[in-house]
């Protein structure tokens, strides 16, 4: 149970951490690491409010059905495990280094969009915060839910082709030399992007990763469409002969790399590990489907398997 507890005060813990600030404006070098974690309120009082809903929901369940029952604990141990995501991704060090490194923003945003959103996505939390709700809000909630536009609505943002569209607006329109200029800039837009590309990638996941029937093949279809845009936004970085993005033309040096080479490896990080999850999430479908077709076949009465002229 310890780990039902964990999500509640993870974020709460990481509240009492000490965090360094740079004054002068200066972005950080290498020496800052380990004390530079971003404690941002937009970030970490969303984190906490979300994985304490969560852990209560959990507890309420699980008591009422039994452990594990209601809510499977794979389900639950990928809620855990998308959280860390967000901390590792929004609070950790990492978020400073995205400050001075192309490479560490990059980072980022695939820990946030195929690491942290797939995770989110299977672990299903709704219906298991809603449980956290008192009982007179959750009849508000379903009755909300329930109105046929906001119905409507959903079942079109969540469609494959609508959620992979928006996918990759968002990530090509983020990943603009004045979209990243603009996010080192003003801390909202910061904030911003990176809340915008994990609730696309959350839809997306979604999308996909409940697929029926044919729809097997378009999930599979938009997973591989998907590995194949994010790799060519990360072949520009690798490939081109000259920095992309200004905004960072000078906040490499205190890390020992020029900024094409910063560049380099914010390609080398997007492209193979994006693209991995992307082609592991395609493979596993893949695999269902045929499992699902065969067991739709060995289901089949005896006569229906047999050559017309044999009936």
């Amino acid at each position: 149970m310890v780990f039902v507890f964990g999500n509640a005060t993870l974020a709460a813990v990481l509240a009492t951490v000490p965090a360094a600030a740079h004054v002068d404006g200066t972005p950080p070098g290498p020496h800052d690491f380990w004390t530079m974690w971003s404690l941002d309120p937009l970030v970490v009082l969303p984190l906490i409010v979300a994985a304490a809903l969560y852990s209560l929901g959990l507890v309420r369940r699980w008591s009422g059905s039994g452990l594990g029952r209601g809510v499977p604990k794979r389900r639950a141990a990928a809620f855990a495990g998308g959280v860390l995501a967000l901390v590792a991704a929004l609070v950790w060090p990492l978020d400073a280094m995205g400050e001075s490194l192309l490479a560490a923003h990059m980072a980022q945003h695939v820990v946030l969009m195929n690491l942290a959103a797939p995770l989110l996505a299977v672990s299903n939390p709704g219906p298991t915060i809603v449980y956290a709700l008192p009982r007179s809000w959750r009849r508000r909630l379903a009755m909300a839910v329930a109105w046929r536009p906001v119905r409507t609505t959903w079942r079109f943002l969540a469609g494959v082709f609508i959620a992979t569209m928006l996918q990759q607006v968002a990530l090509w329109i983020w990943h603009t030399p004045g979209a990243i200029a603009a996010a080192l800039h003003d801390d909202f837009v910061h904030v911003l992007m990176h809340g915008s590309l994990l609730a696309v990638a959350f839809l997306f996941w979604i999308a996909v990763s409940y697929p029926r029937d044919l729809g097997y093949g378009w999930s599979i279809l938009a997973l591989l469409v998907t590995a194949k845009l994010c790799g060519f936004l990360g072949v520009l970085m690798i490939f081109a002969p000259q920095p992309l993005y200004p905004a960072y033309a000078d906040r490499s040096e205190p890390w020992g790399i020029s900024a094409v080479e910063d560049q380099q490896l914010a390609g080398l990080v997007m492209m193979p590990s994006a693209g991995a999850v992307y082609l592991i999430a395609a493979t596993v479908l893949a695999i269902a489907w045929l499992g699902r077709i065969a067991q739709q076949a060995s289901n089949r009465p005896a006569f229906e398997s047999r050559p017309a002229e044999f009936r």
